[in-house]
């Protein structure tokens, strides 16, 4: 009874967020705004830092995060979501607004995000680090995850293992094996005007990372005036609201669990996704 009860408020609070950000909308398109800027769309692999470069625009005078985020996949149910309704959720997005998201690339999403200008950050991060991370989350920090069933009486280890051969049930639910997974996000690397950018800078070079996003933001909305649209005295990093840095190590955090036998099923069941994402050497 108790596990029902508590899923039935989880679901009131999602509905209840939901509400909330629907009336933010409704005044956000009355604010008079500086510029009118193009819908950013702030994509990551999940556990890659997603709540980490949101705090970049935090109290930022020309973007506005009203809350929104699209997954492809929601962690809750494990069902795809069909292009259609990931589209009639982006055609929603207001100028100016920022939107976190975990979008799978397909033709259909990038055909519209380049046709209707909205501005594209995809977040990427080292695949070791990712799984152990992603690992600990479903396994310790999210009980409603889709995933947790197989993670919650496992070691990391035995967790790192299991993402990556995944699980075929024939009769329920499947996991996709994580190198699978990686390839669903992989050819935004190559997508028309997209700014890939690496949980780690996010980390270790801040200025610079502000500096490149500063100058496609600009480029991307076409403005000439030498403005900062993105003012690095405004920043204010709390490590504590990133899951990904603060509960699971952070950079390298998988050399505690990466021994010979993880390492050569990775590289196994992995291959070319280090390269891929531009961490052969790591």
């Amino acid at each position: 009874m108790r596990s029902i009860v508590t899923f039935k408020k989880s679901v009131g609070f999602r509905k209840g967020k939901q509400y909330i950000i629907n009336i933010n909308r409704l005044f956000y398109i009355r604010k008079k705004k500086l510029i009118d800027l193009n819908p950013l769309i702030l994509n990551s692999i999940p556990k890659s830092g997603t709540h980490l470069i949101s705090q970049f625009f935090e109290n930022n005078l020309y973007y506005n995060n009203l809350g929104g985020f699209i997954s492809s996949h929601p962690s809750i149910k494990n069902v795809v979501l069909k292009d259609e309704k990931l589209i009639l959720k982006l055609d929603k997005i207001l100028k100016n607004e920022i939107v976190l998201a975990h979008l799978y690339h397909t033709k259909k999403i990038e055909q519209l995000i380049c046709n209707e200008n909205f501005s594209k950050i995809l977040l990427i991060r080292n695949p070791k680090d990712l799984i152990c991370s992603y690992v600990n989350y479903v396994s310790k920090m999210n009980k409603w995850h889709r995933d947790h069933k197989y993670f919650k009486s496992v070691t990391m280890k035995q967790g790192i293992k299991i993402a990556l051969n995944g699980i075929n049930n024939p009769n329920g639910y499947n996991l996709r094996p994580f190198g699978t997974e990686l390839q669903k996000y992989t050819p935004w690397l190559h997508s028309e005007n997209v700014l890939v950018l690496r949980f780690e800078d996010l980390v270790l070079n801040k200025t610079a990372t502000i500096e490149r996003l500063n100058d496609y933001l600009i480029k991307n909305n076409k403005i000439k005036s030498n403005i900062n649209l993105i003012d690095p005295q405004s920043i204010v990093i709390d490590k504590t609201k990133s899951h990904t840095y603060t509960k699971s190590g952070g950079i390298q955090s998988h050399k505690k669990y990466f021994d010979n036998e993880i390492n050569e099923l990775f590289n196994n069941k992995c291959s070319g996704i280090m390269a891929q994402l531009g961490y052969e050497n790591q």
